[in-house]
């Protein structure tokens, strides 16, 4: 009834991510939690023990908190899986702790209200509903920042296993009685064929670096994952639609979070953009270039403080040097300027085991630094970001470079072939380049 009235109100709704998950996590309670918790009535109530009594109670509940979310996330699944693209793996054990402090919470705002208007007793009141809040923030802040408790489910074969889920869920529940028998053999299924998955999966890309760049002609964004670690590394204006984008595109190689942002040089708008980007993903570490110039310094200050506000923590480097990861490292060049722009000429390799993937300015062609060392690589690409080029560059200057890749915007100042797709380059290492390439409007 809710749900149709709310329909019939605004009908736009029935697309908002909030309203399924609402009432499908209700459906699932409603059909799935009553068979599961019916279990706990095998467990009598001690009648003279009055210890044992309290404890059949304390048990009862978080049961009962068990069996809720269990029904509520196994029915939510589906969604969250191709909305998000992602679960959590502890979100079952974190509401035994923040169920009951709700609860709590809840209990209390209803007893400030009376109380608010008899003196000092409104202080006391104020204060226990301020510090559970508090507590419930603190804990939920804590919770979400332990590495790994997010799986991605951005993996090829997940989508025909959660379209398999969605037929056998909907069988169970409309076509026959859902049952607890039925319930815990669908699950068991479903965990059994995504691990099986998931570790053949594993095993064929242990030795595979993936890399997606993303390019709107005069921005681009280097996504690159290893198995240790993934860098998001911004070559635009900082803007927050793109680099919203760039952070996000971590998702697309499976991973759920992002674990170094490398700004290559200063815009007005990075302040701000991160400052947003840090609610929609968790960053663990921003890389910045040492500030050379007064504009940058001003900018840089702004930025630091913005990090320090939000406690993420950051790195410096210096441009020309090396930045050494868990298992990777990139060689950022010297800042290379030409006459018609005042920011540096963006140029950088990452080298991972006997594998290197480089990022080269179509405009840094015409400066007179030595770029052999980064056309040099297993995979370069050929960026548009940057001032306008002035002339050609002959093919005899990428000879080195086992696989090239344009930016739409940079093709047309190079005499070769343009293509785009992706790419599979296997170096000596036996490590595996895969890079996707993706033209955006």
């Amino acid at each position: 009834a809710a749900a149709s009235f709310i329909i019939i109100l605004n009908g736009n709704t029935i697309y908002d991510v909030s309203f399924l998950l609402s009432f499908v996590s209700t459906l699932g309670i409603i059909l799935l939690n009553p068979a599961i918790n019916g279990l706990f009535a095998y467990v009598k109530k001690p009648k003279k023990n009055k210890a044992l009594r309290i404890l059949h109670t304390v048990c009862k509940y978080f049961y009962g908190i068990f069996t809720m979310t269990l029904a509520a996330s196994f029915f939510t699944l589906p969604i969250t899986a191709f909305t998000f693209g992602e679960i959590s793996l502890i979100g079952i054990l974190s509401n035994f702790i923040f169920i009951p402090l709700a609860t709590a919470l809840l209990i209390s705002c209803i007893f400030f209200v009376p109380l608010s208007f008899i003196p000092y007793l409104s202080s006391a009141a104020s204060f226990v509903c301020g510090t559970l809040a508090k507590l419930i923030i603190t804990l939920a802040h804590s919770v979400s920042d332990i590495r790994g408790i997010v799986l991605s489910l951005k993996y090829p074969f997940s989508a025909w296993l959660f379209a398999i889920l969605a037929v056998f869920l909907f069988l169970c529940v409309f076509v026959k009685k859902l049952s607890l028998v039925k319930f815990a053999s669908l699950f068991a299924a479903f965990a059994i064929a995504f691990s099986v998955c998931f570790a053949v999966y594993s095993n064929m890309t242990e030795n595979e670096i993936r890399i997606r760049v993303e390019s709107d002609n005069s921005r681009e964004f280097i996504a690159v994952d290893t198995s240790e670690e993934n860098y998001v590394i911004d070559v635009s204006t900082g803007g927050y639609s793109f680099m919203y984008d760039a952070v996000m595109s971590v998702k697309e190689l499976s991973c759920t979070e992002v674990d170094n942002l490398v700004l290559t040089h200063y815009h007005i708008y990075h302040p701000g953009a991160i400052n947003r980007l840090s609610d929609v993903i968790k960053i663990r570490n921003v890389l910045l270039p040492i500030p050379e110039t007064e504009a940058e310094t001003e900018i840089f200050t702004e930025t630091a403080a913005a990090l320090m506000r939000l406690g993420i923590p950051y790195g410096l480097y210096r441009r020309g040097e090396a930045y050494t990861g868990e298992n990777a490292s990139i060689n950022f060049a010297p800042a290379v300027k030409i006459s018609r722009s005042v920011k540096p000429i963006v140029i950088f390799s990452i080298i991972c085991g006997d594998s290197k993937f480089s990022y080269i300015e179509s405009a840094a062609f015409e400066s007179d630094f030595d770029l052999s060392p980064y056309i040099s690589a297993d995979t370069v690409f050929i960026g548009g970001h940057g001032p306008s080029r002035k002339k050609v560059t002959p093919y005899s200057a990428l000879e080195k470079a086992e696989s090239i890749i344009f930016a739409e915007e940079a093709f047309e100042y190079f005499d070769v072939p343009y293509d785009d797709g992706r790419y599979t380059v296997t170096s000596d290492s036996g490590i595996n380049i895969t890079l996707e390439y993706v033209k955006t409007e």
